[in-house]
């Protein structure tokens, strides 16, 4: 049983790493995507991609990791919206000052630490339940 847990554990946090270091760099190109009312051609799309997962993957990782093993288990969910919040900003205010791309990075991480506090929430809960 003690095994289970165990592997159902850590199934779900390397769940939310993976989550927390590749979508932020998906939402920001639909996002811009939006706010410049473009669609590339998908081999551009597949390049913007990649030169995002360059730019911005270390802080994504770094940015789940931290939600993973310091926010989420220790505080409960206003705090790990406004940290999600503020390691977006972070992440994006390395690269550029512009507005834009600060409100960017801060919608972004805001909805991340929503979604992985929310994931962190229902594993939890399952694993007490014995689920």
């Amino acid at each position: 049983m003690e095994k289970e847990n165990l592997k159902k554990r850590v199934k779900g946090r390397a769940i939310r790493i993976v989550m927390g270091s590749l979508l932020p760099t998906i939402f920001a190109v639909v996002y811009l995507m939006v706010w410049s009312l473009e669609l590339p051609p998908i081999k551009e799309l597949a390049v913007v991609l990649l030169f995002g997962y360059m730019f911005t993957g270390v802080q994504a990782i770094v940015a789940s990791l931290v939600m993973e093993f310091v926010v989420n288990p220790r505080w409960g969910y206003p705090v790990a919206i406004v940290v999600g919040g503020v390691l977006g900003l972070v992440g994006i205010a390395i690269f550029a000052l512009e507005a834009e791309l600060l409100i960017m990075g801060t919608v972004i991480g805001t909805l991340m630490g929503w979604l992985l506090h929310f994931h962190y929430r229902r594993s939890t809960v399952l694993e007490r339940q014995g689920v």
